[in-house]
């Protein structure tokens, strides 16, 4: 069926669901005559007539003009309301077909805002899965409608590329893409502060992840600014959480701890359990390098268990990690070590360098802790190989200290200072 066609039908179906012949709802702007033409697909109506005959139907003139049944950007709305609180509290493989369903028709319907929300959230449950490359492809769907998307929705859908980005090519390329979303959304006429903090709360861990300290503090410290102009509660928690990595990575762990206990709270009032749980995988860092070991433990274990009961598996991976070196520090080798070989399987199906080379590097402290320094120095090496592949340097010159020192400490002074070197190489050769 033509889109002419489509029209008259819809147009058709209106007047009779109102009880209005022809002749009612045309004049007194146009004739009967018109009007049946206009229904049987015979003649296209100008945005004039639209207008007229959609506030006669009681109607939006997009609605008519797409032959929406009437209140559907409602009701799509309130469905992927319902299927982002199921999601949220772990019905994650289910929440994805219902979300792709609502994108799909909301597509379908012409519905630009309500088809985006629709595949960020489809995105953000394949990220929740380890499904970086698959959330890239569904977000390359909205092409060029992005640029009609309001500024909140486009950031969103920025930040969760960029984040994609991340997993599956590099820091750098996601730090470009927001960067460049920054710029273009500062040129616009109006301040965005909803948007802007959306944006600088996600360049704060892929620039730390470069090692662009700096540059994550410059977000860190804008994202505190705007807060106070930011009305979305969803992207307040978000900061807070995503600051958290920032403050603790400069050691100022009793602000990180204040914004992630903020971040939980928020995340509570949402019903937002998996995010929930990642505050408490980040607070049970905190607390660790706190030497609050025992309050780290039980933050972990809740944050594993919510992670593992909701199928969020990516997330359960890194709070795996942080599990393993506290269990490490807590001089239980063989837990730690069971801990780590989850972990690295695990990121290692998600073909993810960054969480592959901690998993990584904690086998090979774990083998240093027990004394096996060949199978320390094998791990090792291969932490570093995957850091540096992914631009990751401030991992990178970390894990090269670690290496380093094992080789000094056996007399590989050559071998020693090469492997400071590489990594200093590297991260001048990333800026």
């Amino acid at each position: 069926m033509d889109r002419s066609a489509h029209l008259g039908e819809h147009l058709r179906r209106l007047r009779a669901e109102r009880g209005l012949t022809q002749r009612e709802l045309a004049e007194p702007e146009f004739s009967r005559g018109y009007l049946w033409a206009l229904e049987a697909g015979r003649k296209t109506p100008t945005d004039e007539v639209l207008r007229y005959l959609a506030g006669r139907l009681g109607v939006s003139e997009d609605d008519l003009r797409h032959g929406r049944p009437t209140g559907l950007a409602e009701d799509l709305r309130e469905r992927l309301a319902q299927v982002r609180r199921r999601s949220a509290v772990g019905q994650v493989w289910a929440a994805i077909a219902e979300f792709a369903e609502i994108a799909r028709e909301a597509a379908q319907a012409h519905l630009v805002e309500e088809a985006a929300l629709a595949t960020r959230c489809l995105a953000e449950a394949r990220m929740t899965l380890g499904e970086a490359g698959q959330a890239l492809t569904d977000l390359r769907t909205l092409g060029p409608t992005l640029t009609e998307l309001s500024s909140p929705l486009w950031a969103s859908v920025i930040a969760v590329e960029a984040a994609a980005r991340y997993r599956i090519e590099s820091a750098e390329a996601a730090i470009t893409l927001l960067e460049k979303a920054l710029g273009e959304l500062r040129a616009r006429p109006s301040a965005q502060p909803d948007a802007e903090l959306r944006l600088e709360s996600a360049l704060i861990h892929p620039c730390l992840a470069s090692g662009a300290v700096e540059r994550a503090r410059q977000a860190a410290e804008r994202g505190r600014l705007l807060l106070a102009h930011a009305a979305e509660p969803e992207w307040i928690a978000m900061y807070h959480l995503n600051a958290g990595q920032f403050w603790q990575a400069v050691g100022e762990l009793a602000e990180a701890e204040r914004g992630l206990v903020t971040a939980t709270r928020l995340y509570r009032e949402l019903g937002m359990e998996v995010l929930v749980a990642r505050c408490l995988w980040s607070r049970g860092y905190v607390l660790g390098r706190m030497d609050r070991l025992p309050e780290a433990r039980e933050e972990l274990a809740q944050a594993r268990r919510i992670l593992s009961e909701a199928g969020a598996v990516f997330e359960y991976a890194g709070a795996t990690l942080e599990a393993c070196d506290l269990a490490r520090r807590l001089g239980d080798l063989d837990e730690a070590a069971a801990l780590a070989e989850e972990t690295r399987r695990l990121h290692e199906e998600f073909e993810y360098a960054e969480g592959l080379g901690e998993a990584h590097r904690l086998i090979g402290l774990i083998a240093r802790d027990r004394g096996d320094l060949d199978a320390a120095e094998s791990a090792l090496r291969r932490s570093l190989d995957l850091q540096i592949g992914a631009g990751l340097c401030g991992e990178a010159v970390a894990t090269a200290r670690v290496l380093g020192a094992l080789l000094l400490g056996v007399g590989q002074l050559a071998a020693g200072i090469a492997v400071l070197r590489r990594a200093v190489v590297a991260a001048e050769e990333t800026g």
